[in-house]
């Protein structure tokens, strides 16, 4: 995957390609859900 990623929590397989940049943010703070739908989207076609 190549691009940003602001999250809650996240997971990378060991020999998962990643370059970017992430942000974890606290589970009371809410994230956009189109923000989570994107990634989430971008992650399954990396996989």
């Amino acid at each position: 995957m190549v691009g940003n990623v602001t999250t809650r929590r996240i997971v990378i397989e060991d020999g998962a390609g990643f370059k970017g940049s992430i942000e974890i943010v606290e589970s009371g703070k809410q994230l956009d859900s189109s923000m989570d739908n994107s990634v989430s989207r971008a992650l399954s076609k990396s996989a």
